[in-house]
Order: structure tokens, then sequence, then C-alpha cells
């Protein structure tokens, strides 16, 4: 009898995990990386997504000037929601930020941002799959 038992929670064990592999697997941003590159005026501006679970991405930016001998960087766990095509970021504290939409290998942020006189400006950014 107690083998039987051990049998039978081994076997439950084992289908429980196996369903959280399979719907780990459902989302398909789970496990990708996102790139985003450009320069502005000498400054190389270096933006990813690490898309670390089905519910949770790590953002990192760097920026680096040659010419001005500058480097910053950060990084800044986020929540997301994803609906295909949509994704829906989220700060730590649940306010959403920003919005994404993805077609095939792009991954197109839209946020409203602060401009340099103060206004909201809208900001996209390409993002590719790596």
């Amino acid at each position: 009898m107690r083998k039987f038992m051990f049998a039978v929670l081994a076997i439950a064990a084992i289908t429980l995990t196996g369903c959280s592999k399979d719907d780990e697997s459902n989302n398909p941003l789970s496990g990708t990386t996102w790139r985003y590159e450009e320069t502005i005026y000498g400054t190389i501006c270096i933006r990813e997504l690490k898309f670390i679970s089905n519910t949770e991405c790590m953002g990192t930016w760097s920026e680096d000037n040659s010419i001005m001998d500058t480097h910053i960087s950060g990084s800044e766990m986020v929540k997301y929601t994803y609906a295909h095509p949509v994704v829906y970021f989220y700060s730590l504290d649940g306010q959403q930020t920003v919005t994404a939409t993805i077609d095939g290998n792009t991954l197109t942020t839209k946020a409203e941002v602060e401009g340099w006189d103060g206004r909201l400006e809208t900001e996209y950014m390409e993002f590719i799959k790596q």
C-alpha cells in the first residue's frame, strides 16, 4: 500500500510540473530578448527587453558617447501582460507605463514622455527580436 501511494504521489507531481511548463510555452515572449539601438549626436543608445517569464520583463539601457567620454546605464524590472499583438508594460506599483505592438520580429513601443519644453510627447522605439 505504501508503494502504491508513493507511485500515485509521484505521478501527480510529474503531471503538475508538466502543466506549469506547458503554460509557460503558451506565451511566445517568455525567454526572448529584443534590442533597440540608435546613434544620436554621437551617443550610442541601446535598450534591451528580456522577457524573463509570462509576467516579468527586465528592461536595460545604456548610452555611450566616445566624444565626451561618458557612459551611463541602468535597468528596471517591470510587469507585463500580452494579448496578441499588444504588450502592456506596468511599473511594479501597477501603473501602466508603455504599450507595444508586435509585428513579426519587430516590437514597437509607444510611450508618453516629457519633452525638453515640459510638454508630453509620444515616443516610438522599434525593437528587433534577437
